[in-house]
């Protein structure tokens, strides 16, 4: 891994802090899954003029372009640049590398709160949902909602319980968490449909039979993706319509 992995390489790249540091900042923090070449190069032409104003002006010799036509560079694997529909502007986004290299070094950081309690209740809820979804006896799923309604009952005679503000912040950095990482698996599994897509491409390209056996196979081809466990998934999100087609 250490010599393949697109993510160690970024890591260990010189400059490693500036790109993990601006990749933070434009696609994790702010969650852009697309921005125009100016205005990355702009934000990049900003963090450079900063660090060589601290760090002396030959730290970063070059402009913001030659930096992102390197990251950018498919053998590094870092950024992924493509042509928007209807747009001439080259835009930019981050790969899965950018996300799962800049995760493990915010995972460093210590961390001034842990909070649990709503993690816990997370867990019980999808242990939950796992027993009561996989429950096919109909009486038994009926005792279970039986008891969610008197649950809600009960919690509608008591007295509302405002939650403090070490509750709240347990839930906000959890949220906050989620999100990042829902974020980073939209783009594996965009990454991934884009491989599936490509591989289809090629099989059209060097295609010998009829063109009815070739509309075929490409029918068979998205079923098979749709029927997939990360089709399935994705298509039964209530987010679906956030992963880019």
């Amino acid at each position: 891994m250490r010599r393949q992995s697109a993510a160690w390489r970024l890591l260990a790249a010189t400059n490693a802090p500036l790109l993990l540091s601006l990749f933070n900042k434009v696609f994790v923090e702010h969650g852009i899954r697309s921005i125009a070449s100016s205005d990355l190069i702009e934000r990049l032409d900003d963090e450079l003029f900063a660090l060589n104003e601290r760090l002396g002006l030959r730290t970063f010799p070059q402009s913001a372009e030659p930096y992102l036509a390197d990251w950018a560079d498919p053998a590094r694997g870092w950024l992924r640049k493509y042509y928007s529909p209807g747009s001439d502007e080259p835009h930019y986004d981050a790969t899965v590398v950018v996300d799962k290299a800049v995760s493990w070094v915010r995972s460093l950081q210590e961390r001034s709160f842990v909070g649990t309690e709503s993690r816990l209740g997370t867990i019980f809820d999808l242990l939950r949902q796992m027993a009561f979804g996989a429950e096919s006896d109909p009486t038994k799923r009926l005792a279970e909602l039986m008891r969610r309604r008197n649950d809600i009952d009960r919690e509608i005679g008591r007295e509302v319980d405002v939650l403090d503000g070490s509750a709240l912040r347990d839930r906000y950095q959890q949220v906050t968490a989620t999100a990042h990482d829902l974020l980073a698996d939209f783009r594996e599994v965009d990454s991934k449909f884009r491989e599936l897509d490509r591989e289809l491409r090629r099989r059209i390209a060097l295609w010998n039979g009829s063109k009815g056996e070739l509309l075929d196979e490409v029918l068979e081809s998205r079923e098979s993706i749709a029927r997939s466990d990360q089709g399935r998934s994705a298509a039964s999100s209530p987010a679906a319509a956030a992963i880019p087609r």
